[in-house]
């Protein structure tokens, strides 16, 4: 069964907000930790809010639109498909979280879905502004790839012990 990708730029209105407020939320995030002011000033520029209900899709599994969420205010359910199809929840994200990340590094489609559990808020940084600021900025930019790298380091550390427990269980 082939199932037609809808953008999430044609499923979602964004919401106005000012670039300061927008940097504001990413203060508060570890995206932030290393940038200095007038990074996260700048940075703030290149995302679009959305507000989204419980139930809504920020992406599937296998979409191939690449970009990063950061999650302002709410909760979302990371979801993978199981050996038959059917979607298993696997995590939940809380605010100040980033989901997405992979896909502006690799391009590839998604590796899991995110539903929205709860009303939420998320920013989102879409790959053509991604690659901006690596062209025009490039020290916020090298920034912004080791938070990234840092991020899916440390996830894969994770899933290397859980396997790891896992296999010692058998």
């Amino acid at each position: 069964m082939e199932v037609n990708f809808v953008s999430i730029r044609d499923r979602f209105k964004p919401i106005l907000m000012a670039s300061d407020k927008i940097a504001g939320h990413l203060e508060i995030t570890h995206l932030s930790s290393e940038l200095d002011e007038e990074e996260v000033q700048e940075f703030a520029k290149h995302f679009k809010v959305y507000k989204l209900i419980a139930g809504d899709v920020l992406f599937l599994e296998g979409d191939p639109e690449c970009y990063m969420g950061v999650l302002i205010k709410g909760k979302l359910s990371v979801l993978k498909s199981d050996a038959d199809g059917n979607p298993q929840k696997i995590s939940e994200i809380g605010p100040g979280k980033t989901v997405g990340e992979m896909s502006l590094l690799d391009g590839q489609p998604r590796s899991a879905s995110i539903e929205v559990a709860d009303e939420s808020m998320v920013m989102i940084l879409y790959q053509g502004r991604f690659n901006e600021i690596l062209l025009n900025q490039p020290r916020l930019g090298v920034k912004l790839l080791m938070y990234v790298m840092r991020l899916m380091s440390a996830r894969l550390r994770m899933t290397s012990n859980t396997v790891a427990l896992s296999l010692g269980r058998e």
